[in-house]
């Protein structure tokens, strides 16, 4: 039997949803638009926001990275199921 690599998905655009300091935000986003030619819109909020708004988009997402943030954070979104669970992947 041969193992045949998984083609990575093909991504042209990215929303990321941050609550680190604004100007981190967008120096980490504007370095990965640089690297890797994949638009990106950068979504600076407070945690206790990005949560919020996380619930309201429970059944249409529309952050593809949560970026940054206290472990606080990702633990209480992991205890109510908001964004941890499979979404389909464009191809």
């Amino acid at each position: 039997m041969r193992w045949r690599r998984a083609e990575t998905p093909k991504y042209d655009h990215l929303t990321v949803y941050s609550p680190l300091p604004e100007s981190e935000t967008l120096l980490y986003c504007s370095a990965f638009r640089k690297e890797t030619g994949i638009t990106v819109d950068c979504i600076h909020l407070p945690a206790g926001e990005m949560t919020a708004r996380l619930e309201q988009e429970r059944d249409n997402p529309q952050a593809s990275v949560l970026l940054g943030g206290s472990a606080d954070n990702y633990i209480q979104l992991r205890e109510r199921p908001v964004c941890w669970r499979r979404i389909k992947v464009p191809s």
